[in-house]
């Protein structure tokens, strides 16, 4: 970084090999935690819930320049306390920070092939397990 904050590609390259950054975070890696999840997934006040999606927004965006991340997409998801009938509602908002017209829609057909591939594995697993189990139960 330079001394007023900003990102050098020419000097500060990541590393990468065969087009791919060579990190042990590159790609979608589950970092789920149950705890923790159930933990944000708590109904809050529209207002906060509001508040703390700005926020997130605003951080992200100064972790793009202070990384020199050209390009991000974000959805996000909080569950609010609906102020007509109290019930738990999810609400989502997104943004994106780059060159939309060349880039956004990559990104998140990207990450729409990649959810897709593991719920078809996941699905895949489910009946070949039910198969299995039918098998294994034999003639009746």
């Amino acid at each position: 970084m330079s001394e007023h904050g900003r990102y050098h590609p020419e000097t500060e390259a990541p590393q990468v090999a065969d087009g791919r950054f060579d990190t042990p975070t590159a790609g979608s890696i589950d970092l789920s935690d149950a705890e923790l999840y159930d933990c944000l997934n708590q109904p809050r006040a529209p207002s906060t819930a509001e508040l703390a999606v700005r926020a997130f927004f605003a951080e992200v965006q100064e972790a793009r320049r202070r990384h020199g991340i050209p390009d991000v997409a974000i959805i996000v998801q909080a569950r609010v306390i609906s102020p007509h009938d109290g019930a738990p509602r999810h609400v989502t908002a997104s943004a994106y920070y780059g060159d939309q017209q060349a880039n956004e829609l990559v990104l998140l057909a990207r990450r729409y092939g990649e959810a897709r591939a593991t719920h078809e594995e996941a699905l895949a697993r489910a009946i070949e397990s039910g198969r299995q189990a039918v098998r294994d139960r034999g003639p009746r």
